[in-house]
Protein backbone atom coordinates (compact mmCIF):
# COMPACT_ATOMS: atom_id res chain seq x y z
CA UNK A 1 0.00 0.00 0.00
CA UNK A 2 2.79 2.35 0.69
CA UNK A 3 4.27 1.65 -2.13
CA UNK A 4 1.20 2.91 -4.47
CA UNK A 5 0.58 5.66 -2.51
CA UNK A 6 4.50 6.64 -3.01
CA UNK A 7 4.34 6.17 -6.88
CA UNK A 8 1.21 7.45 -6.95
CA UNK A 9 3.16 10.66 -5.48
CA UNK A 10 5.92 10.23 -7.97
CA UNK A 11 3.37 10.33 -10.90
CA UNK A 12 1.65 13.52 -9.73
CA UNK A 13 4.77 15.43 -9.06
CA UNK A 14 5.99 14.39 -12.30
CA UNK A 15 2.84 15.40 -14.05
CA UNK A 16 3.21 19.01 -12.60
CA UNK A 17 6.62 19.17 -13.64
CA UNK A 18 5.44 18.59 -17.57
CA UNK A 19 2.32 20.44 -17.40
CA UNK A 20 3.66 23.38 -15.13
CA UNK A 21 5.46 25.46 -18.24
CA UNK A 22 1.94 24.96 -20.05
CA UNK A 23 -0.69 26.17 -17.55
CA UNK A 24 1.45 28.05 -15.19
CA UNK A 25 2.06 30.92 -17.69
CA UNK A 26 -1.36 30.77 -19.13
CA UNK A 27 -3.02 31.09 -15.48
CA UNK A 28 -0.13 34.15 -15.12
CA UNK A 29 -1.08 36.12 -18.40
CA UNK A 30 -4.03 37.57 -16.64
CA UNK A 31 -2.71 38.96 -13.81
CA UNK A 32 -1.88 42.71 -14.55
CA UNK A 33 1.21 42.70 -13.00
CA UNK A 34 2.66 40.60 -15.43
CA UNK A 35 1.70 43.47 -18.32
CA UNK A 36 4.18 44.54 -20.70
CA UNK A 37 5.19 47.81 -19.34
CA UNK A 38 8.47 48.25 -19.61
CA UNK A 39 9.65 46.90 -23.00
CA UNK A 40 13.14 47.39 -24.22
CA UNK A 41 14.38 46.85 -28.27
CA UNK A 42 18.24 46.56 -29.04
CA UNK A 43 19.89 47.11 -32.16
CA UNK A 44 17.66 49.36 -34.19
CA UNK A 45 18.65 51.89 -36.66
CA UNK A 46 16.56 52.05 -39.95
CA UNK A 47 13.28 50.56 -38.28
CA UNK A 48 11.97 52.14 -35.67
CA UNK A 49 10.55 51.60 -32.18
CA UNK A 50 7.09 51.94 -33.24
CA UNK A 51 7.00 49.62 -36.25
CA UNK A 52 8.31 46.54 -33.82
CA UNK A 53 5.91 46.94 -31.19
CA UNK A 54 3.14 47.52 -34.10
CA UNK A 55 4.42 43.91 -35.37
CA UNK A 56 4.76 42.28 -32.24
CA UNK A 57 1.16 43.33 -31.57
CA UNK A 58 2.81 44.52 -27.93
CA UNK A 59 0.16 46.78 -26.20
CA UNK A 60 -0.17 47.98 -22.65
CA UNK A 61 -2.32 45.34 -22.02
CA UNK A 62 -0.51 42.39 -23.52
CA UNK A 63 1.23 40.03 -21.03
CA UNK A 64 5.01 39.01 -20.98
CA UNK A 65 3.66 35.43 -20.57
CA UNK A 66 2.52 35.77 -24.14
CA UNK A 67 4.72 32.84 -26.46
CA UNK A 68 8.04 34.60 -27.10
CA UNK A 69 8.19 32.62 -30.34
CA UNK A 70 5.04 34.45 -31.94
CA UNK A 71 6.55 37.52 -31.27
CA UNK A 72 9.79 36.69 -33.12
CA UNK A 73 7.78 35.21 -36.03
CA UNK A 74 5.69 38.77 -36.33
CA UNK A 75 8.86 40.94 -36.23
CA UNK A 76 10.90 38.48 -38.83
CA UNK A 77 8.26 39.73 -41.63
CA UNK A 78 9.61 43.04 -41.46
CA UNK A 79 11.81 43.33 -44.98
CA UNK A 80 14.74 44.85 -43.05
CA UNK A 81 15.20 42.63 -39.75
CA UNK A 82 17.27 39.74 -40.58
CA UNK A 83 16.89 38.34 -36.96
CA UNK A 84 15.60 38.76 -33.68
CA UNK A 85 15.30 37.35 -29.98
CA UNK A 86 12.55 37.73 -27.40
CA UNK A 87 13.51 37.66 -23.71
CA UNK A 88 11.22 38.13 -20.35
CA UNK A 89 12.54 40.48 -17.71
CA UNK A 90 9.66 39.73 -14.69
CA UNK A 91 7.53 40.53 -13.79
CA UNK A 92 6.67 43.49 -16.77
CA UNK A 93 9.72 43.68 -18.94
CA UNK A 94 10.53 42.34 -22.92
CA UNK A 95 13.99 42.71 -23.98
CA UNK A 96 13.78 42.39 -27.89
CA UNK A 97 17.16 42.36 -29.87
CA UNK A 98 17.32 42.61 -33.28
CA UNK A 99 19.72 42.39 -36.41
CA UNK A 100 18.45 44.61 -39.10
CA UNK A 101 19.69 43.97 -42.56
CA UNK A 102 22.53 46.34 -43.93
CA UNK A 103 22.85 48.19 -47.34
CA UNK A 104 26.12 47.77 -48.93
CA UNK A 105 25.10 48.92 -52.40
CA UNK A 106 22.95 50.41 -55.11
CA UNK A 107 21.12 49.40 -57.92
CA UNK A 108 20.19 51.06 -60.89
CA UNK A 109 16.53 49.57 -61.86
CA UNK A 110 16.74 52.52 -63.16
CA UNK A 111 15.99 54.46 -59.72
CA UNK A 112 18.69 53.43 -57.39
CA UNK A 113 17.71 50.22 -54.54
CA UNK A 114 20.06 49.54 -51.58
CA UNK A 115 20.46 46.13 -51.36
CA UNK A 116 21.85 43.91 -48.46
CA UNK A 117 24.95 41.71 -48.59
CA UNK A 118 22.27 38.62 -49.94
CA UNK A 119 21.14 40.66 -53.00
CA UNK A 120 18.11 41.42 -51.31
CA UNK A 121 16.30 44.85 -52.24
CA UNK A 122 15.65 46.82 -49.20
CA UNK A 123 12.88 49.46 -48.39
CA UNK A 124 15.20 52.40 -47.60
CA UNK A 125 14.35 55.61 -49.71
CA UNK A 126 17.89 57.20 -50.42
CA UNK A 127 15.90 60.80 -50.41
CA UNK A 128 15.28 60.18 -46.05
CA UNK A 129 18.93 58.21 -45.53
CA UNK A 130 22.47 58.80 -46.36
CA UNK A 131 23.47 56.13 -47.38
CA UNK A 132 26.90 56.58 -48.99
CA UNK A 133 27.28 52.99 -51.22
CA UNK A 134 29.14 52.56 -54.26
CA UNK A 135 26.66 51.29 -57.40
CA UNK A 136 26.73 47.05 -58.01
CA UNK A 137 26.57 46.25 -61.50
CA UNK A 138 26.10 42.52 -62.54
CA UNK A 139 25.93 40.75 -65.98
CA UNK A 140 22.58 41.19 -67.84
CA UNK A 141 19.89 39.00 -65.96
CA UNK A 142 17.83 37.51 -68.30
CA UNK A 143 16.04 36.01 -65.30
CA UNK A 144 15.37 39.73 -63.74
CA UNK A 145 11.82 41.48 -63.59
CA UNK A 146 11.24 44.55 -65.65
CA UNK A 147 15.47 45.58 -65.03
CA UNK A 148 15.88 44.16 -61.53
CA UNK A 149 18.78 42.04 -61.56
CA UNK A 150 17.34 39.04 -59.28
CA UNK A 151 19.22 38.16 -55.60
CA UNK A 152 20.92 35.31 -57.08
CA UNK A 153 22.87 37.72 -59.70
CA UNK A 154 23.41 39.89 -57.51
CA UNK A 155 24.83 37.84 -54.49
CA UNK A 156 28.72 37.92 -55.50
CA UNK A 157 28.62 41.18 -55.96
CA UNK A 158 26.60 42.03 -52.69
CA UNK A 159 29.12 40.02 -51.09
CA UNK A 160 32.50 41.56 -52.29
CA UNK A 161 30.71 44.86 -51.19
CA UNK A 162 30.13 43.60 -47.85
CA UNK A 163 33.51 42.22 -47.44
CA UNK A 164 35.23 45.82 -48.98
CA UNK A 165 33.07 47.42 -46.24
CA UNK A 166 35.70 46.09 -43.47
CA UNK A 167 38.16 47.60 -45.24
CA UNK A 168 37.76 51.57 -44.21
CA UNK A 169 40.30 53.08 -46.80
CA UNK A 170 39.59 50.95 -50.01
CA UNK A 171 35.43 51.37 -48.91
CA UNK A 172 35.65 55.30 -48.84
CA UNK A 173 37.32 55.66 -52.37
CA UNK A 174 34.73 52.96 -54.16
CA UNK A 175 32.44 54.36 -56.77
CA UNK A 176 31.21 51.50 -58.61
CA UNK A 177 31.35 47.34 -58.68
CA UNK A 178 30.79 45.40 -61.42
CA UNK A 179 30.84 41.88 -62.67
CA UNK A 180 32.91 41.34 -66.07
CA UNK A 181 31.10 38.86 -68.86
CA UNK A 182 34.16 35.82 -67.57
CA UNK A 183 32.66 36.14 -64.07
CA UNK A 184 35.28 38.59 -62.60
CA UNK A 185 34.76 41.45 -59.98
CA UNK A 186 35.94 45.06 -60.59
CA UNK A 187 35.79 47.81 -58.15
CA UNK A 188 36.09 51.32 -59.44
CA UNK A 189 38.43 53.42 -57.16
CA UNK A 190 38.18 57.18 -57.21
CA UNK A 191 40.81 60.20 -56.13
CA UNK A 192 43.43 58.17 -58.14
CA UNK A 193 40.86 56.97 -60.57
CA UNK A 194 41.91 53.34 -60.64
CA UNK A 195 40.45 50.33 -61.48
CA UNK A 196 40.58 46.88 -59.05
CA UNK A 197 40.44 44.04 -60.36
CA UNK A 198 39.34 41.71 -57.56
CA UNK A 199 38.69 38.14 -59.12
CA UNK A 200 35.54 36.21 -57.30
CA UNK A 201 36.84 36.06 -53.67
CA UNK A 202 38.97 39.11 -52.67
CA UNK A 203 39.02 39.42 -48.56
CA UNK A 204 40.09 42.26 -46.61
CA UNK A 205 43.94 41.22 -46.70
CA UNK A 206 44.27 41.63 -50.08
CA UNK A 207 42.99 44.91 -50.57
CA UNK A 208 45.01 46.12 -47.69
CA UNK A 209 47.97 44.39 -49.95
CA UNK A 210 46.75 46.15 -53.05
CA UNK A 211 45.81 49.58 -51.36
CA UNK A 212 49.85 49.40 -50.30
CA UNK A 213 51.22 48.60 -53.35
CA UNK A 214 49.21 51.01 -55.39
CA UNK A 215 50.35 53.49 -52.70
CA UNK A 216 54.21 52.25 -53.21
CA UNK A 217 54.21 52.40 -56.62
CA UNK A 218 52.90 56.11 -56.56
CA UNK A 219 55.76 56.53 -54.68
CA UNK A 220 58.16 55.30 -56.44
CA UNK A 221 57.16 56.02 -60.23
CA UNK A 222 55.42 59.88 -59.00
CA UNK A 223 55.68 61.05 -63.11
CA UNK A 224 53.48 57.90 -64.25
CA UNK A 225 49.40 57.18 -63.49
CA UNK A 226 48.63 54.16 -62.45
CA UNK A 227 45.30 52.82 -64.24
CA UNK A 228 44.70 49.74 -62.71
CA UNK A 229 45.57 47.05 -59.48
CA UNK A 230 45.51 43.27 -60.35
CA UNK A 231 44.68 40.77 -57.16
CA UNK A 232 43.37 38.60 -59.30
CA UNK A 233 46.76 35.95 -58.25
CA UNK A 234 47.06 35.11 -54.38
CA UNK A 235 50.72 35.38 -54.41
CA UNK A 236 51.41 39.19 -56.45
CA UNK A 237 50.18 42.23 -56.94
CA UNK A 238 50.02 43.85 -60.15
CA UNK A 239 49.91 47.66 -60.07
CA UNK A 240 49.33 48.89 -64.01
CA UNK A 241 50.18 52.23 -65.42
CA UNK A 242 48.77 54.28 -68.15
CA UNK A 243 51.13 53.69 -71.34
Amino acid sequence: MRRSVRWFGIVGVAAIGVLAPVYIPQALAGVEAFRANDVEILGLGFVSRGEILNLADIEPATSVWEPLDEFESRIEEHPMIRSVSVDRRLPDGLVIRVVERTPVGFVATPTLEPVDREGRYLPLDPARWTLDLPLLTPRIDRAGDGGRPTATRLRLLASVADAIRDEGVFWTHVSEIRETESGDVIAEWGDPQVTFQLGRSTDVRRLQEGVQALGDAMARWEERTPVAVDLRWADQVVVRFDS
